[in-house]
C-alpha cells in the first residue's frame, strides 16, 4: 500500500523536463564563462551580469537570461508532481514567478551606467529590468528552500537524497545574504 506521502514517486518525473532543465542551466553557465572572454572590458567581480546585456554583444547575455528562465520553467514542470504540502506548492509558485522575472530581465535591458549617472531616475525599460530582476533575485532562494524542504521531508521517494536536500536548502539564501552584504552602499 502507498500513502499520500509517496504518491507521485520518481517514476512520474518527466525525463524530458529533467534533461531540458539540466541542458539549459549548463548552457547558461557556459555562456557566463564565455562572456568573460567576449567582454573582457567588464570585470565580473565588479560588474553585474545585467551590464553584459549592454552593447554590441548584449544579445548574448539577454539570450542567457531567457535560457535561465527555460531552466526554471522545466524544473517547475519536473517538480510539480513531487512537491507536497502548502510550503512546497508555495515554493513551486515562487519558482514560476522567477520564470516570469527572468524572462523580464532578458527582455528589458538595464540602463547603461553613464545614463544612470546623469538621470535622476532609470528609464522605463531600466525600471522594468530592475523590477523583474529584483523579483527573481529575491524570490529564487526562498523557492529553493521551500521546494528542498518539501522534497526532503514530505516525499519518501526522495529519502535517498534527504540529507543533501536538507543541507543545501539554505545555500541560496546564504548566497543572497552574501550578495546583499557585499553590494556597494553608495
Amino acid at each position: 500500500m502507498s500513502d499520500a506521502r509517496t504518491t507521485g514517486s520518481a517514476a512520474t518525473i518527466s525525463p524530458g523536463a529533467a534533461r531540458l532543465s539540466m541542458a539549459a542551466v549548463i548552457t547558461y553557465q557556459a555562456t557566463l564563462i564565455a562572456l568573460i572572454f567576449i567582454r573582457p572590458d567588464l570585470d565580473p567581480s565588479w560588474h553585474t551580469i545585467s551590464e553584459w546585456a549592454i552593447g554590441p554583444h548584449g544579445w548574448v547575455m539577454s539570450t542567457a537570461f531567457l535560457v535561465s528562465a527555460v531552466s526554471y520553467a522545466a524544473l517547475s514542470v519536473l517538480l510539480k508532481s513531487q512537491v507536497r504540502g502548502r510550503a512546497g506548492h508555495v515554493g513551486l509558485g515562487l519558482l514560476l514567478v522567477c520564470v516570469v522575472g527572468t524572462v523580464g530581465v532578458g527582455v528589458f535591458t538595464t540602463d547603461p551606467l553613464e545614463l544612470m549617472a546623469t538621470q535622476s531616475a532609470p528609464s522605463a525599460i531600466g525600471t522594468l529590468h530592475i523590477l523583474f530582476g529584483t523579483t527573481a533575485l529575491l524570490l529564487l532562494p526562498f523557492a529553493a528552500l521551500l521546494v528542498n524542504l518539501s522534497l526532503a521531508l514530505q516525499n519518501d521517494a526522495w529519502s535517498p537524497a534527504r540529507r543533501v536536500l536538507l543541507w543545501t536548502a539554505g545555500v541560496p539564501l546564504i548566497g543572497l545574504a552574501g550578495f546583499w552584504c557585499t553590494w556597494p552602499s553608495s
